[in-house]
């Protein structure tokens, strides 16, 4: 596939992203459809993101995987380390903040 394949296919999962979020925060316990209805209503939001974070997790060993399939060696730099750690920690915190 050609980067332009990849770049649509960006625009569409970050499309959808908030909008599957936002489901997902609608069948948790005590949210109706008019908004939270009981005590675990207002944490719907944060339940939704933790699961988030487990598919993260999943991607990562699919990853993981992947590059090893590949003959990677998997040998990693100090700033490649330091800015791939800085690049997932803005994306976690925007998809926090959209949560909250």
């Amino acid at each position: 596939m050609n980067w332009t394949t990849y770049a649509f296919m960006t625009v569409f999962f970050w499309g959808v992203y908030g909008v599957i979020l936002h489901m997902a925060r609608g069948y948790m316990p005590d949210v109706g459809p008019t908004g939270p209805t009981g005590p675990e209503g207002a944490h719907a939001g944060l339940k939704a993101f933790l699961l988030v974070c487990g598919a993260y997790c999943a991607t990562g060993v699919i990853t993981l995987i992947v590059l090893k399939i590949r003959g990677s060696s998997l040998s990693l730099s100090n700033d490649g380390i330091k800015w791939g750690l800085i690049a997932g920690l803005a994306g976690a915190l925007g998809a926090f903040t959209l949560v909250l």
